[in-house]
């Protein structure tokens, strides 16, 4: 397992559940969220220069701003003392090449995450690119207008190694939820839905992600619908305490090599967390939803296709695949359905579907990961389509 640090570039990823818990109590020993007037900050504005064995800060805090001054207040770190402290020399390369900026609090000193700027300019009420550049003139107007609002937020904090990092800025209404919520939901419906396998997982310092697949649960959707093929329910968990969702849940369906997303459930950081409910609701929005698919296409199996490339095109501009990955990729696609199709085969709807849903392991291995994640919501869409309507011949009229 990759070794957990705080360099915002830090990814793991792996299928192996035990190293995933792991990893997520680690993040979540290291992490505190600490409630702060945003004028007890110091911003440490690093400044261009050739010296690489030290780094030199202009200093921008809230008495500076009410005294109206604008001469420079240099200070100076030596990169040897830093490192003598345990600051790696990763750390500071992201400093002097990304984030630019060191801030001063509560008599320590905090290294920040790229991703902070939209924190500190929201704090602010301010928007727009420019709270992404880091420069003195930005560092001057937010505290100018930290003064102004006697503005308060929420720091979440990760420290390693005596080395403290800011990740994110929210409001004073922001509540911290432990990554490891993401395990307690998970155990909770290993005991309900039986046998439960880790397909994937990744974690970021700014989101962590999860699918789990539920092998048992399709043995009996499979034979209780008479379906020919098998398709594994599964949900996808999300999380991010430095980020916008505190939990997000998404119902999955593996078909052959596609995986596509059913129903969804969110959940913002406000307020306390009740998890029984909290797996009630997800329960309610996912898991009793996972036979409404497996449903449907045993109805499609009724549904005889007279002409079965006709009726493809037509339900996949039906369902909008155009609007959903633009119009070249979408010809390609209906191209290649088409082309695969067998004229001496009788077709069911439930065979047009199909090859529909298989659409998003189709794209994946020359896709970007956006594309194939929105071919994975909008495919479901084909089971439901009006198959009357599709299947209908065209009529030609013949006017002298």
């Amino acid at each position: 397992m990759a070794k957990y640090n705080l360099l915002d570039s830090f990814m793991a990823m792996g299928n192996d559940l035990t190293e995933f818990i792991e990893l997520l109590e680690e993040i979540d020993s290291c992490t505190r969220a600490v409630p702060v007037e945003m004028t007890d900050m110091a911003f440490l504005s690093l400044r261009e220069s050739d010296d690489h064995t030290s780094l030199i800060f202009n200093t921008i805090d809230a008495a500076r701003v009410i005294s109206g001054s604008l001469m420079p207040n240099f200070g100076k770190m030596t990169v040897k003392k830093l490192e003598d402290k345990g600051v790696s020399s990763e750390i500071i390369e992201e400093l002097r090449n990304k984030t630019r900026l060191f801030i001063r609090m509560h008599s320590g000193g905090y290294w920040v995450s790229e991703n902070l700027s939209l924190g500190l300019a929201a704090r602010a009420d301010l928007m727009g690119g420019g709270a992404y550049s880091p420069c003195d003139e930005l560092y001057y107007l937010l505290m100018r207008r930290y003064v102004d609002t006697l503005s308060k937020g929420t720091m979440v904090i990760r420290t390693q190694d005596n080395v403290k990092k800011i990740f994110a800025c929210f409001s004073s209404r922001y509540h911290h939820v432990p990554q490891k919520l993401l395990s307690d939901i998970i155990n909770g419906f290993k005991n309900e839905l039986g046998r439960a396998e880790c397909a994937n997982w990744s974690v970021s310092q700014f989101n962590t992600d999860i699918i789990m697949e539920f092998p048992d649960v399709a043995d009996d959707m499979s034979k209780t619908y008479n379906l020919k093929d098998t398709f594994i329910p599964g949900i996808r968990l999300s999380t991010s305490d430095t980020g916008a969702s505190s939990i997000r849940a998404v119902g999955t369906l593996r078909y052959r090599k596609s995986r596509i997303y059913t129903d969804e459930f969110s959940r913002k950081h406000s307020g306390s967390i009740d998890l029984t409910q909290l797996r009630n609701d997800i329960d309610n929005t996912i898991f009793k939803n996972f036979t409404k698919l497996p449903s449907r296409l045993c109805e499609l199996m009724s549904i005889d296709i007279h002409d079965p490339a006709d009726c493809m095109e037509r339900i996949l501009r039906q369902i909008g695949l155009e609007g959903c990955v633009g119009k070249r990729i979408a010809q390609k696609l209906i191209d290649e359905l088409i082309l695969e199709i067998n004229s001496s085969v009788k077709y069911t709807a439930y065979d047009i579907a199909t090859s529909i849903l298989e659409l998003p392991g189709r794209y994946y291995d020359d896709g970007a990961t956006s594309t194939v994640e929105r071919l994975a919501s909008l495919v479901p869409k084909a089971a439901y389509a009006d198959y009357d309507k599709a299947n209908r011949p065209i009529v030609v009229t013949l006017t002298a």
